[in-house]
């Protein structure tokens, strides 16, 4: 069973791609253009341009996450469109890339 999922993890490094079509584009009204800080194992920490810091979960890319899958799709640096769910003052705040959520 571990083996199956390592192999399903192996293979959606190789193979995933971002389905653009339902992630939020550049100008959508509500949205922000944020900056990769860094990655994690299960996503992604961005600047937002607030000065505030977001974290983007994998699972709105629709994948498992992985280093090396999330350092294939975005790189440290990379401007992301994301929609911004403020968090109390002194959390991160929840990001958005997909238009249904």
């Amino acid at each position: 069973m571990q083996r199956q999922y390592a192999q399903e993890l192996e293979d959606e490094e190789k193979y995933f791609q971002i389905d653009h079509e339902v992630m939020y584009k550049k100008g959508d009204p509500g949205t922000v253009e944020g900056i990769v800080r860094d990655h994690s194992t299960v996503g992604y920490f961005v600047t937002l341009p607030n000065k505030r810091e977001g974290f983007l979960a994998c699972s709105q890319l629709g994948c498992s996450g992985g280093i090396p899958l999330l350092k294939r799709l975005y790189k440290v640096g990379d401007e992301i469109t994301v929609r911004a769910e403020i968090v109390g003052d002194g959390g991160r705040d929840r990001l958005y890339t997909r238009k249904d959520s």
